[in-house]
């Protein structure tokens, strides 16, 4: 019930003054939003759609907060951890399988990331984290805040995974360059469902003096109860500065999985969001986003075909002195090359409002 986000709010000022002292982060913030969907869908759905799922109709997106003790500086030996939590919304579709699960509830519960971090001095600093954590994979995350966009793009919600649980070890080979390995369970698993793991490798950095951000991503293991059913995902993420005002960030996920097509060969996914954010004032931020997502045989969308979106939004922040409060607009496009999968059409309208307080 939404009482419980309220009164998260109402106790935090206290709960973060009491883990200042014990040198801990706490804090959160709260979601709310309204998608008006201009076909109308007979279900009141917007297809295709993850977090914003619902047509014309207002959600209690998320209330989070998180309890967090940030690593020291320094390559020394240090330790750390994050729990979060998510309650609203949104939870429906964050659940692993065997954790929080099997409610029809439209308002859920999901424990988003509960895991420590140590590192050891060998070199420049080993970092090992272990428990339950958000992939390293897309340009997008779940939490609503870090987002330039209310919506999530295709990619998101269908080319890559949500959170693992395992471990991973990361290593800065300079400054500008680290790399990781993973031993996770797999996808958004917590009982997994089959007898093998899911191994996980990226690179992540900076070049051009800051300008240019990138992580390189490789994951690779069974997902089905067969343990030669081998699904592997190569993603990559860029950004780019390109002045005070304007910067460039590209997205690229491939996706292929073998005995999971329906004529039971393997299946393919593959696509790229571009994304262009320009500064107005320090008060109000826009987005472009441009994407294209392909999935040949309806494994991850649900029906087979190409389609394309295309978000302009606005994130701004209106009263000065509340820095915390943001409201963000967007206008959505959604159009498929096949078929009618929005509710009986090849294109989806959708115009949002999402208000954000952050606490």
């Amino acid at each position: 019930m939404r009482f419980i986000a309220f009164l998260m709010l109402f106790n935090m000022a206290s709960l973060q003054a009491e883990a200042n002292i014990l040198g801990l982060n706490v804090g959160g913030w709260i979601e709310q939003s309204y998608t008006l969907n201009t076909g109308n869908p007979s279900d009141g759905l917007n297809a295709g759609r993850v977090f914003d799922d619902s047509a014309n109709d207002y959600q209690f997106n998320q209330a989070l907060g998180y309890l967090e003790k940030t690593l020291s500086d320094g390559t020394g030996l240090s330790i750390g951890g994050r729990v979060e939590l998510l309650y609203g919304t949104d939870g429906r579709f964050l659940h692993q399988n065997g954790l929080a699960d099997g409610s029809d509830d439209e308002l859920q519960l999901d424990p988003v990331q509960f895991y420590g971090v140590l590192r050891a001095p060998v070199g420049n600093g080993l970092t090992i984290k272990a428990g339950k954590y958000v992939t390293m994979l897309g340009a997008e995350v779940i939490n609503g805040p870090d987002n330039s966009l209310f919506s999530r793009s295709f990619l998101f919600g269908y080319a890559i995974p949500f959170t693992h649980t395992g471990v991973q070890l990361d290593y800065p080979v300079n400054d500008n360059l680290s790399v990781y390995y993973g031993l996770v369970k797999g996808w958004d698993v917590w009982e997994d469902t089959n007898n093998s793991l899911t191994n996980m490798v990226g690179l992540y950095g900076s070049l051009l003096g800051g300008k240019l951000s990138h992580i390189v991503n490789l994951i690779s293991g069974p997902e089905s109860d067969n343990d030669n059913d081998i699904r592997t995902v190569f993603d990559m993420v860029m950004g780019y500065t390109i002045n005070e005002k304007l910067t460039y960030g590209l997205n690229v996920d491939y996706g292929v999985e073998q005995n999971a097509a329906p004529d039971g060969g393997s299946t393919k996914w593959w696509g790229l969001a571009n994304y262009f954010d320009y500064t107005i004032s320090p008060q109000l931020n826009s987005t472009l986003r441009a994407e294209f997502f392909r999935d040949e045989d309806g494994t991850r969308l649900g029906f087979a075909s190409d389609v394309y979106e295309l978000t302009l939004g606005l994130d701004t922040a209106p009263f000065k002195e509340y820095t915390n409060l943001r409201l963000r607009s967007e206008f959505r496009v959604d159009y498929a090359s096949d078929g009618e999968p929005f509710d009986g059409s090849n294109r989806q309208t959708t115009i949002a409002l999402d208000l954000i307080y952050a606490f």
